[in-house]
């Protein structure tokens, strides 16, 4: 079993990618369903504080298209499990 993402991890993306695309007003998507791929504009976060400690849930928000082939090939490059 992979260990968990945590919000330094989060920060520590965002960061790499910043440089790399070099604006902060770059739009932020969810991959959502590697068999049949959407993409989805994030509709906000949470902090859950119960009973396993702090979690951080992203909401999921209005789909916007099928993710761009790109998008999953860069997905599964990355390692990310599932694309």
């Amino acid at each position: 079993m992979s260990r968990e993402t945590t919000i330094q991890d989060l920060i520590d993306m965002l960061a790499e990618l910043l440089e790399e695309c070099g604006s902060p007003d770059t739009p932020v998507r969810m991959a959502v369903q590697p068999r049949h791929p959407f993409a989805h504009r994030v509709a906000g976060m949470a902090m859950d504080h119960g009973e396993d400690g702090h979690v951080l849930y992203l909401g999921q928000g209005a789909q916007i298209d099928h993710l761009p082939g790109t998008a999953r090939a860069a997905l599964r490059d990355s390692g990310t499990t599932g694309w």
